[in-house]
């Protein structure tokens, strides 16, 4: 390629990001200053934790004594940031909604380039289609963590394409291929922000451990290289989970690794009241939770055994003892840590008691996750959300077999072109299948795969790519 060429080129590329840069400007600002007040909302008591945090340097709950209770109920990371957004004990709007603008640009930004790296045509269409899904936009809107999530995501996979260049497999990477400074530094970051994503959500511990496995066999020649580098990965992981963990056994006397809420997310999934509902009305998603909410805040009064009278659940509930934030509402005396050994306990016993409702019920949480339309919205919400989703996941189904599944003339060349493949999209696959096989089992929603859709939405770009375009892009 001569020089005019370069030039040509990376005058095309700057303009491309410029245009995405300003759209993603004007859509995220409009949608957050329209979703202004739900910034103001805290429906998973994050801003709570980050008042603790600003206030009082503890990460925990406040009691009535005014004091600060230590918690492991939430993942830290996402808290710990919105805790620079507090004066005066709350949690400012301007403050959020910036940085989840700034989140929102280096996403789009960030699957544009992941698009140009992949060698798929149209790359600044990936970085519109990320910028105006509306699960993302919504997530914009709100103090939750599923926008965070997905520029930890959008980032660990980019550092895995630096690492591992699209044609290295094919050309013989090997030890004796030197590595960039680049390509060492995205090396150690890459375990770095595998470990703050568990930090965000813990789902993304079988994430991050599917990566590690696949650079077992991924990458080099050598084996020896990829043990180092499979090393040096999971050091970064560790580098970020074991403060937490260490915290969590010097404040609750268990290392805790995760959260204290996995119990309760996996009861919320398998309760008796939701499997009552599941017979009656098979894979609606119009259940009203508030009859369970009202049954866990209450565990526990008066010496109801829980564990015991299996129709508790199921029993209208005295709301008396609620109030605003679902299950903060009531903490088990002895703590969080019996509240969480309670409710895997029960969840246990409802699956070991209806087992094919269970299986029946994983298929159907399954099917909440990739939904493709919000349930409880107006009819034009659900036209217009479930049109847009029913392309787009119809487009990806059609990448994905593109990508891993062509037949050719040549075996040998399907299997190096399969094997290439399956190596650089190894990350958003692999998050692909994390998020279905763990939301199958645990609560599900549209709003938990949000993560994923970047991944999405490059399998539409594959899907409709020829094999080698986008090659000049490949240095984005």
């Amino acid at each position: 390629m001569d020089m005019n060429s370069t030039k040509q080129t990376s005058r095309e590329r700057f303009k491309q990001i410029a245009w995405l840069f300003c759209l993603v400007l004007i859509v995220r600002v409009c949608t957050g200053l329209a979703g202004w007040s739900t910034l103001q909302e805290d429906p998973d008591s994050y801003a709570r934790l980050a008042v603790g945090l600003a206030d009082h340097s503890v990460y925990g709950f406040a009691s009535g004594d005014a004091s600060i209770n230590p918690t492991a109920y939430r993942p830290p990371l996402y808290p710990w940031l919105l805790s620079w957004f507090i004066v005066d004990s709350e949690l400012q709007p301007v403050g959020v909604f910036l940085f989840h603008l700034a989140l929102s640009i280096a996403t789009a930004l960030g699957t544009y380039s992941l698009a140009a790296r992949l060698e798929l045509r149209w790359p600044w269409l990936a970085g519109m289609l990320v910028t105006v899904d509306p699960l993302l936009i919504r997530a914009g809107q709100q103090v939750m963590t599923e926008l965070w999530a997905t520029f930890l995501a959008v980032c660990a996979w980019w550092l895995w394409i630096v690492i591992w260049p699209k044609h290295s497999v094919v050309e013989g990477y090997c030890p004796t291929t030197k590595r960039s400074v680049i390509q060492w530094t995205a090396l150690y970051l890459l375990g770095i922000f595998l470990g703050l994503s568990i930090l965000t959500r813990p789902t993304a511990a079988p994430w991050a451990i599917l990566c590690s496995l696949g650079m077992i066999g991924y990458g080099c020649s050598c084996w020896k290289r990829r043990m180092s580098d499979t090393f040096i990965v999971t050091s970064g992981v560790l580098l970020c989970v074991l403060p937490w963990t260490l915290r969590n056994m010097k404040e609750l006397g268990r290392p805790i690794w995760s959260t204290t809420h996995g119990g309760y997310t996996l009861f919320l999934a398998n309760n008796p009241s939701l499997y009552k509902h599941f017979s009656d009305r098979g894979p609606s998603r119009d259940w009203n939770a508030e009859s369970f909410h009202d049954a866990w805040a209450n565990r526990g009064i008066a010496g109801t055994d829980t564990l015991q009278d299996k129709d508790y659940w199921l029993r209208e509930q005295d709301n008396s003892t609620a109030s605003v934030g679902s299950e903060f509402r009531r903490v088990h005396s002895l703590g969080e840590l019996v509240d969480d050994e309670l409710a895997y306990d029960l969840a246990l016993q409802s699956i070991q008691g209806d087992p094919r409702t269970f299986v029946l019920s994983c298929f159907y949480r399954l099917g909440w996750l990739w939904a493709w339309w919000p349930s409880g919205v107006g009819s034009l919400t659900t036209i217009v959300v479930g049109t847009w989703y029913g392309a787009v996941l119809v487009l990806a189904a059609q990448g994905f077999i593109k990508l891993f599944c062509r037949s050719r003339k040549s075996e040998a060349k399907c299997t190096t072109t399969i094997s290439k493949n399956i190596g650089h999209w190894l990350p958003g696959i692999a998050l692909v299948i994390v998020l279905s096989t763990v939301h199958c089992v645990f609560w599900s929603n549209m709003r938990m795969r949000a993560p994923a859709m970047p991944c999405i939405y490059l399998l539409v770009l594959a899907s409709l790519s020829k094999q080698g375009e986008g090659k000049r892009s490949q240095e984005s």
